[in-house]
């Protein structure tokens, strides 16, 4: 189809115009021919004309004038037009056709409108041919010293479309506000208004369709006061935040709905930070209910607080807690409350001394039965090398546990304990005492123990004696000991029951040898007699050792 191409081209003309003839011949037959004629002064001309073997575009003829500066270009041909005029970037108008061989693109016109200046800024466009209905867009703004801002858009294809919005204020003082149309109708509405100068107060409001949403807000150094409110075509949910800040802080929060079991809720929260006490109460009512709590702390003599809670709960309408804590010389009290329910009530005191005589007092009230009233009290003394303790335990219907020890901590030793209890039989009341001196050696049950220790409780006795033996010396084994034990003899006894006897004897010799010796008799059958020794000999400063 294409076995033959040839190409021809021919120019006529001086330098500054162009009149070229190009030819394409395509197997002989078919050519495709074209005219360009091009002149470049005193203006610009551009003309050209080509013939094809193709139906459709059997003839295409083109023309371009161009006159005066780059800022003002006019193009035309016989299937575009085309005119720009830019004084400059703040003066443009253009416009452009197109015309076609095709269906409801055989003629379009695109049209551009561009002024800006001190005052407002306004741009239009526009194109036709498209459909039947124009599209079209615009854009204007005011610059005084409120600014409106309108963009509007019109096309085939949706409905109209056009948002306003305008601003107004200083830095600290603005206001703006927004619209959204569609077809005409308001979709969405902005407004807000901020005020930050002296104090700072500002506002915002919200459309969507059905839904409007607003919200106001004022502030100073001190206080706070918010208040918000969404609604639903018909319904709306209202909401209220305060605070302030002086003597008192005071927080508060409101809530209303169109739900039942929530139209009116409210919180309130209010702190006093005075000297010495100090306060705090809530409150909440929600569900048609109240619910209230109070907190006192009290720094003024030692520490006092208290919390106290109300309810609509049954059997906890009310609840309390107190404590109480004192700290002064050499002394420490605590008190301790707590009631619930109908009257249900727990107290506990703690009382201590801290100085000789130290005593001790624990006092604990309940509401159950058998338990109503317990009482602890413990005293501790040490005067002339002598220890007094007294313990003593109440509960119930006055039932009592006491005890007292006694310690003499210096010869002869002695000491004696009693307990008394409320339980019937052998522990109605026990005592046990001893006494102990260093000439015997032996530990006696006295008098006061219970008769069945005391057969079993024969005396005690250790018996021991020691004698040590010293020799001098000039020359020893051991570098820097002149002198030395030249013997070492102990003999222990220890008696007990029925004159059972455990007896001990340990004897060493350090003269010229080294030598040990140790016995042991005991009442145990195996063990009657167990003895072992040992020799060690220095020859030379050598050690030979036998045991």
């Amino acid at each position: 189809m294409y076995n033959d191409i040839a190409f021809q081209f021919n120019h006529e003309g001086p330098y500054g115009n162009l009149l070229p003839m190009v030819k394409l011949l395509m197997g002989g037959k078919r050519q495709v021919t074209g005219d360009i004629s091009m002149q470049t002064e005193p203006s610009i001309e551009f003309t050209t004309t080509i013939n094809t073997p193709i139906d459709i575009i059997r003839l295409v003829q083109a023309t371009a004038k161009h006159e005066g500066s780059l800022s003002n270009l006019e193009v035309r041909r016989n299937l575009l037009d085309a005119a720009l005029n830019t004084a400059d970037v703040n003066f443009i108008d253009g416009s452009v056709n197109i015309k076609s061989p095709f269906d409801k693109f055989d003629n379009i016109i695109i049209n551009l409108h561009h002024r800006n200046n001190a005052e407002r800024l306004s741009t239009t466009g526009s194109v036709e041919g498209v459909s039947s209905k124009k599209i079209e867009i615009a854009l204007n703004l005011e610059k005084g010293q409120r600014k409106d801002l309108t963009f509007t858009l019109s096309t085939p294809f949706s409905r109209d479309i056009r948002v306003v919005m305008s601003h107004e204020g200083s830095f600290s003082n603005k206001r703006l506000s927004a619209d959204v149309f569609y077809d005409s109708k308001e979709q969405l509405h902005v407004e807000t208004d901020l005020d930050s100068a002296e104090k700072t107060t500002g506002s915002m409001l919200i459309r969507v369709a059905d839904v409007r949403v607003s919200f106001n807000h004022q502030s100073t150094k001190r206080n706070i006061v918010s208040h918000a409110e969404l609604g639903y075509k018909d319904q709306n949910i209202v909401g209220d935040f305060t605070l302030k800040a002086g003597r008192k802080h005071e927080v508060s929060l409101k809530l209303q709905t169109p739900f039942s079991n929530f139209q009116n809720t409210r919180g309130a929260i209010v702190y006093t930070p005075s000297n010495p006490v100090k306060t705090v109460h809530a409150e909440l009512f929600v569900l048609d209910e109240l619910y209230q709590s109070d907190v006192i702390l009290n720094t003024g003599n030692g520490l006092e607080t208290s919390l106290t809670v109300k309810t609509p709960i049954r059997g906890y309408e009310s609840t309390k807690i107190i404590l109480n804590y004192q700290f002064g010389e050499n002394r420490m009290q605590t008190h301790a409350e707590l009631v619930y329910g109908n009257g249900q009530e727990f107290e506990s005191d703690l009382i201590l001394r801290l100085e000789s005589p130290f005593e001790g007092t624990y006092i604990l009230k309940t509401p159950f039965a058998g338990i109503e009233n317990t009482k602890a009290t413990f005293n501790y003394e040490f005067v002339n090398n002598r220890i007094q303790t007294h313990s003593e335990f109440i509960y119930g219907n006055q039932q009592r546990i006491e005890s007292d020890v006694v310690l003499r901590v210096e010869s002869p030793f002695e000491g004696s304990f009693t307990l008394r209890t409320p339980f019937v039989g052998h522990f109605e009341a026990l005592s046990a005492s001893f006494r102990h001196s260093g000439g015997s050696n032996c530990l006696n049950p006295m008098e006061k123990f219970p008769m069945v220790l005391r057969k079993k409780l024969k005396p005690i006795c250790l018996i021991q004696k020691t004698t040590v033996g010293w020799i001098n010396s000039d020359k020893t084994p051991f570098r820097g000991m002149e002198q030395r034990p030249s013997s070492f003899r102990s003999h222990a006894e220890l008696v007990y029951g029925q004159q059972q006897k455990l007896e001990a004897d340990v004897s060493l010799s350090n003269d010229r040898q080294l030598e040990g010796h140790m016995a042991v008799k005991t009442p145990f059958s195996g063990f009657e007699e167990t003895s072992a020794s040992f020799q060690h000999f220095f020859i030379d400063t050598n050690l030979k050792s036998s045991a």
